[in-house]
């Protein structure tokens, strides 16, 4: 008997389209053929790497379910057959395999030829662009657009709001608009334009979605009485005792400013781009909604200042005009792309406004996009409008470029952070809908137009006034990050896909074998039965609860893939179910669901914008309807952009409908992967009864996502480049708000060369997710599969990670406190130093180590900048840097096994340094410090302990936070717990020193000590056992390490070591 079975590299994720021509269908059938002579019991066919064609199968070939009667059907990887000797009909089935293979190929194509929408093609951003551009050609003919209605301004002082009626002062039959500035308590504004009486634009995402804070939100009174000017034109009132909001009537507009100096901080509406498309009846034309810009006032308005008309330039002048009014009308009601039609029931109704940064210098964030960390200028001058501007989009982009930074990949944030030395300030636009943002520099400001397919414009402003402030106001309004559990700061491995329960059983074996510690084994798309997810495959994983147990009595977890597409099916429990309560996306008759193609085959999409449909999809996670599953099983959301490969670029059409009829998917787009996300995250709490916290992976993400787990940066590639930018994408997602963000280590698609896939394990060690994984038919590339020396070099560079396991586990806890990002980037941190502010290859892991990873093929050195205001260690020798020039720029070797780390004057970390194979058999084992002394012979650091699972360090308060200091040659211990509020606090801060303050300092180490001591004190006297070490480390220092403190030292104490000179 002959399994023939043609493998075909179907990469989940897409790679770019190639060409399937008759050469590749020559070389299959002569594989084919060749494998059917040679009597292969199990062969293979694999197309060549340079003929792979990597598409989706059609659902004809995808499902591999079973049918009604129980036998297997075709599946995408494997194309069986039983078969005979060599025949004619063998000959036939390898005709038979390769044209499968075609087949393949050419049915993905239509979604894999899939390319993103620009500016240019989309209807509303070139609708929005002609009317930015008529106020800047013409602003005597547009007026300024809107004013303040008389007598509709007032001033809340209580409050802190200023309400306004906004008309069209060119079109007065055009709706007014509803504008409200609220100053809001922690630094912060938020701004709301609405559209007076629209039933139309009546769907916001609930307050719940968008906020963590419940209504009301907190607002902070004005200073005193608003202020007007003689003319009653100009409104002015004080805030947080720091700024001024200065509102002009007509034409409407406004400026925050500093106070003490009455400099401009930022200005909304500056240049008239407030551009609300209202509602009209189909026939309605643009032209008559801009009745003062018609032909005859325009010509007027281009005459010579002398009175006479400008006849040489007058039909150029007019010809202008009229393409910008056929602009102004395009793709109102209807738009096509790339075949798709896009119908449009309720017309156009964008939002467009533009804000101006004043006296900023750079400008971040606007995550997800493969550019640098600085945002670049979309134009060349304020003219012209969205040329290349930067796209929010959630997309399933498979092998993102790198050419083309603007365009959208699968998360959406439409934040920006501006920043000079001086100051920094913030915004955020709470709009899920597509988005284009233009940004460009002129006269000491940065300028931003915004606009969005649709929704309202409801905005926060963060006033700062440093990053530090932003990233905590940002984070107090839409979301802490959610402190994770303790084993998902650890090493996670990957593959798409381990096939069965021996694979997982020898890849955790292979783990063991190389004393290599991970804490995660994931499983992709082809652990389930026929893609229907909350199922096992009941070949392959025949006995799930087994491999769950055998990891978790090592301390590890595993990970399944939980999609948001369900297989239409009658026969899955969960499609059924579903179904009968009506909680999938509709078609835009908002009957029918919405069905389309994804890897079950046909599929449909749960309705997550749906309360009922949340709740349903939580409930899925329960043990008793997630068969097989248990407590140490958790949630990978992939897919959730959503992808659709049958839809326009690839996801749901725009005019596909939620809550029944109610809602266009084009509303809420952005948010779809979020709302997923959080009903996954509500599952897992179901399931534990509240006591165990959740971890979720989702790759689409939204502004909150960070309440609810962790993110990645998608489908990279296995290239120097992607490890490249991989540092300023996780920089971007970070000041966003969703701190909890890595990239695949070592590229998920293609095949890694073994340099750059330690290089990649050495940079990602330092990042806040660390996984790493790699796409179907790629090789095998676990730590060790690339032997020596490279299964040393990555041994040693998971074993950094564990090694700074509890100073990390900290960085989460203040970033949950606090919304601190966990890797920062350098102008972060140091917000004064002009040299840092481009600066997207290096960042700060916390405040105390900066991390200049090799991201370059064969590097010998890198060069690093230290910013002279500290003094600097090598991590790894604790060699002083020494400032040469005072400029900070050293070039620092790198060979292999070098991973260019610094530590900071002034830092203590704690750390680890038992080799665990897992993050819980680390457990109980001791700690050990680093001391390093800034110029003044200080240092301070902090370490934050709890159980590392459950919520009991919030409801029960057991937690301990321990701070260190270093001054005058004694370094000290103590708690700076705070008070207890009730009597289980107290109980739950005595369990916790009991539990987690018990183990003990075994080692300290003092880098940076002028002298050599001559002995150590133990909290008042000398103790046997304890050993110092002295060596130099130049610069008239040394590094002193003290040992065999175990038995005189425990975490939770209060202690003192006193260096004795």
């Amino acid at each position: 008997m002959l399994d023939c079975k043609v493998q075909i590299d179907l990469e989940r994720q897409r790679p770019i389209m190639q060409e399937v021509d008759l050469i590749t269908a020559f070389i299959v059938l002569l594989m084919a053929y060749g494998n059917v002579l040679n009597h292969a019991s199990d062969s293979v066919l694999t197309l060549p790497a340079a003929y792979n064609p990597r598409y989706r199968v059609s659902s004809a070939y995808r499902s591999g379910s079973k049918r009604a009667d129980g036998s297997q059907t075709r599946s995408d990887r494997n194309l069986i057959r039983d078969m005979g000797a060599p025949t004619p009909g063998r000959l036939l089935l390898a005709l038979a395999c390769a044209c499968a293979v075609l087949h393949a190929a050419t049915a993905g194509a239509a979604h894999e030829t899939a390319r993103q929408k620009t500016c240019a093609e989309a209807a509303f951003c070139v609708r929005q662009a002609a009317a930015a551009t008529l106020h800047d050609a013409h602003p005597a003919a547009v007026g300024g657009a809107h004013a303040v209605e008389h007598g509709s301004l007032r001033v809340d002082v209580h409050r802190g709001q200023l309400y306004a009626r906004l008309v069209h002062r060119g079109a007065r039959d055009a709706p007014c608009l509803d504008f409200a500035a609220t100053v809001l308590a922690g630094g912060a504004m938020r701004v709301e334009v609405r559209e007076c009486g629209s039933p139309r634009r009546a769907f916001e995402l609930p307050h719940d979605v968008l906020f963590a804070i419940p209504e009301p939100l907190p607002v902070r009174s004005f200073d005193g009485k608003p202020r007007f000017d003689a003319n009653s034109s100009v409104v002015e009132a004080d805030f947080m005792a720091a700024y001024t909001l200065v509102v002009w009537l007509s034409p409407f507009k406004f400026e925050v400013r500093e106070k003490s100096d009455e400099k401009v901080v930022l200005a909304f509406n500056e240049r008239s781009y407030l551009h609300y498309e209202h509602l009209r009846s189909r026939n309605e034309s643009v032209i008559d909604y801009h009745s003062n810009i018609r032909r005859e006032q325009f010509i007027v308005n281009v005459e010579h200042e002398g009175g006479g008309t400008a006849s040489s330039n007058q039909n150029d002048e007019n010809d202008d005009l009229e393409e910008l009014l056929k602009r102004l009308n395009h793709g109102m009601w209807e738009e096509e792309f790339d075949g798709f039609i896009d119908s449009k029931p309720n017309g156009p109704t964008s939002v467009g406004f533009d804000l101006t940064f004043h006296g900023a210098s750079h400008l971040y964030g606007l995550p997800e996009h493969a550019g640098p960390f600085s945002l670049k200028d979309t134009v060349q001058n304020l003219r012209d409008h969205f040329t290349n501007p930067y796209r929010l989009y959630n997309l399933d982009v498979p092998v993102y470029g790198l050419e083309a930074p603007m365009l959208g990949l699968y998360g959406s944030i439409a934040f920006a952070l501006a920043h000079s030395e001086r100051r920094s300030t913030g915004v955020l636009w709470l709009n899920p809908s597509e988005m284009y943002v233009d940004v460009a520099r002129e006269d000491n400001r940065i300028f931003t137009h915004w606009i969005a397919e649709s929704g309202v414009l409801d905005a926060l402003i963060f006033l700062g006034p440093t990053p530090r402030a932003v990233s905590e106001q940002l984070t107090r309004y839409v979301g802490r990050p959610a402190l994770p559990q303790r084993f998902a700061t650890g090493y996670h491995q990957c593959r798409y896909s381990y096939m069965s329960e021996t694979e997982v059983a020898e890849i955790d074996a292979g783990f063991n074998e190389h004393e290599i510690p991970y804490d995660v084994l994931w499983l992709d798309i082809d652990h389930s039965d026929g893609f229907q997810w909350f199922t096992w495959d009941p070949e392959r994983f025949k006995d799930p609860v087994g491999m769950q147990h055998s990891l978790a009595k090592k301390g590890r977890k595993m990970v399944t893939i939980i999609d948001p597409h369900i297989k239409v099916d009658d026969r899955y429990q969960v499609y059924h179910e579903a179904k009968q309560l009506d909680l999938f996306v509709k078609k835009p008759n908002g009957v029918d669901d919405g069905v389309g193609d994804c890897w079950p085959g046909d599929s449909v999409w749960i309705d997550f914008v749906n309360p009922d449909a949340r709740n349903f999809w939580s409930d899925q996670f329960s043990f008793e309807k997630y068969n097989k599953s248990t407590p140490t099983l958790y949630t990978w959301n992939d897919m959730n952009e959503p992808s659709f490969f049958t839809g326009p670029e690839i996801t749901i059409p725009k005019d596909f409908r939620h809550l029944g009829a109610a809602v266009e998917h084009r509303d809420i787009h952005n948010a779809y992967g979020r709302l997923q996300q959080s009903a996954t995250h509500a599952g897992h709490l179901l399931r534990s009864n509240g006591t165990d916290r959740p971890f979720v992976l989702s790759r689409s993400f939204f502004t909150g996502t960070q309440r609810y787990g962790a993110v990645w940066t998608g489908d990279n590639s296995a290239t120097w480049g992607h490890l490249q930018a991989s540092i300023a994408m996780i920089l971007s997602v970070g000041i966003s708000g969703i701190t909890f963000v890595g990239a695949d280590v070592g590229g998920f698609i293609g095949d890694t060369e073994p340099e750059l896939f330690t290089r990649w394990m050495q940079a990602a060690a330092f990042q806040p997710f660390y996984r790493g994984h790699a796409v179907s038919g790629s090789k095998m590339r676990e730590p060790w599969r690339f032997g020596e020396p490279y299964t040393t070099l990555n041994r040693a560079a998971i074993r950094e990670r564990y090694i700074i396991a509890p100073y990390l586990y900290t960085l989460f806890w203040e970033s949950h406190m606090t919304g601190a990002p966990i890797l920062r980037p350098m102008m972060w941190e140091f917000p004064n130093d002009v040299r840092t502010f481009d600066i997207d290859n290096a960042a700060m892991l916390g405040s105390a180590l900066l991390v200049h990873p090799v991201v370059h093929a064969g590097a010998q050195a890198v060069e690093v900048y230290l910013p002279p205001s500290h003094i600097w260690y090598d991590y790894a020798t604790f060699d002083v840097m020494a400032q040469s020039s005072g400029q900070g720029k050293f070039s620092v070797p790198t060979p292999f096994d070098k991973i260019p780390v610094f530590i900071k004057g002034g830092s203590i970390l704690v750390q680890r340094e038992t080799n665990c194979s897992s993050l819980a058999l680390c457990d109980g084992m001791p700690y050990s410090l680093i001391v390093a002394l800034d110029e003044m012979g200080s240092a301070t650091g902090t370490l934050y302990s709890d159980d590392g699972h459950s919520f009991q360090h919030q409801t029960d308060g057991k937690y301990l936070i321990l701070d260190y200091s270093f001054a005058s040659g004694t370094l000290e211990s103590s708690s700076s717990r705070r008070t207890h509020r009730n009597p289980a606090e107290h109980q739950g801060h005595a369990s916790a020193k009991q539990d987690f303050g018990a183990v003990p300092v075994e080692g300290i180490t003092f880098v940076g000590v002028l002298g050599s001591p001559r002995a150590v004190i133990v909290d008042g006297r000398q103790r046997d056992g304890v050993t110092m070490d002295v060596h130099d480390i130049g610069a008239d220092a040394v590094a002193v390490t003290v040992r065999g403190l175990a038995p005189y030292l425990r975490a939770g104490d209060h202690w003192r070591v006193q260096l004795v000179a």
